[in-house]
């Protein structure tokens, strides 16, 4: 995640509100699989499509200008 954010950040990809490290601590945090699985789908009984459509729509939002 820590490359993926600093390449967004070197071609200016992310909002400029939003450092490298920032965006890497979401991304983490957006993939983890405690959230998958812990707590969305297994727990709240999301489905894995709805769980794939939040975190497109979240990261989008805290990312992308």
């Amino acid at each position: 995640m820590t490359l993926f954010a600093r390449a967004l950040h070197r071609e200016g990809h992310l909002r400029p509100d939003v450092s490298a490290d920032e965006a890497r601590d979401i991304l983490w945090t957006c993939n983890s699989p405690e959230l998958y699985d812990l707590l969305l789908v297994l727990q709240r009984g999301w489905t894995p499509e709805r769980y794939g459509r939040w975190v497109a729509d979240t990261l989008i939002a805290a990312l992308l200008p």
